[in-house]
């Protein structure tokens, strides 16, 4: 059974493919995931005042995941941001554990 995360993550990579083969470039990647977040916005007020379809909003959400992979991974040269070194999917994710969350949001503090 498959998580709606992992589909969702799986749908971006398939989309990060697409657009590097239509834009294989990295320069504006930057402006590039702004413009992809400003039609997230778009479809869903799209959906909420015109009845847009939903599917309309999680397109638009699969590509600007799609754009934040490309600007961590590839950088913007124009922005002067580089990339990271290591391609994404060997990238280890340390989930924090317990204690962590509790002490990042204060949660071990007795009474003060």
């Amino acid at each position: 059974m498959s998580s709606p995360i992992l589909t969702l993550l799986a749908e971006a990579t398939e989309e990060v493919a697409r657009a590097r083969q239509l834009f294989p470039n990295a320069n504006h990647l930057t402006t590039a995931f702004a413009e992809e977040a400003g039609e997230v916005i778009k479809a869903v007020m799209d959906h909420m005042q015109k009845g847009s379809p939903r599917a309309d909003v999680r397109k638009e959400i699969v590509q600007a995941i799609a754009m934040a992979i490309r600007l961590e991974t590839e950088g913007d040269p124009v922005h002067r941001l580089g990339g990271v070194t290591e391609p994404v999917t060997t990238i280890k994710i340390q989930r924090p554990t317990q204690a962590e969350i509790a002490e990042a949001y204060g949660m071990n503090r007795g009474p003060q």
